[in-house]
Formats: C-alpha cells, structure tokens, sequence
C-alpha cells in the first residue's frame, strides 16, 4: 500500500501511476489512503465530476498533495508556539 511518507518524496507522475494502480487493483486501499491523509470527500467528488475528460489520477494526486501540505502549514503554525512556562500556565 502507498504510505503517507513515501508520497511527500514522490515525483508527481509516480504518485499518479501508484493512484492509477489502486483505482485498478485495490480502490479499497485507495480510499483508506484518502481517509488517513482525510481528504475531503465531497470536494474529491464535485472535482472528479467538474473534469471527467481530465486523468481521476492526476487529479486525487493533486488533492492529496494540497492536503498534505495544508496539514504541514498547520503543523508548523502550532509548532511554532512556545511552550508556556509552567510559572505562567495559571
């Protein structure tokens, strides 16, 4: 199965054959992959539905590479807090 990790050091067009894979062989994979990384399901949808002529796989790999990165933004906003003193804390 295609790991988290393994993506953010992908090319985009191995990404897309790997997603071209599970939409072929494992879709039941594929979708667990897109709940770990919570990709949002309504929004895949009306996407995959406004392009039909355009390649599913392309696509949900720019999804999943848009959320990947709207997830490390947000983890570097909250990493960047320092921690409180406990002095401070109350």
């Amino acid at each position: 199965m295609l790991e988290v990790e393994k993506i953010q050091s992908m090319h985009f067009d191995n990404l897309c054959k790997e997603i071209n894979n599970l939409i072929t062989n494992n879709f039941t994979a594929l979708v667990q992959l897109l709940y770990k990384i919570d990709v949002d399901e309504k929004k895949l949808k009306i996407v995959l539905q406004e392009n039909e002529n355009k390649d599913a796989a392309e696509l949900i790999a720019h999804m999943i590479i848009d959320r990947l990165k709207q997830k490390q933004a947000t983890k570097k906003l909250f990493n960047n807090h320092k921690p409180v003193n406990d002095n401070e804390a109350w």
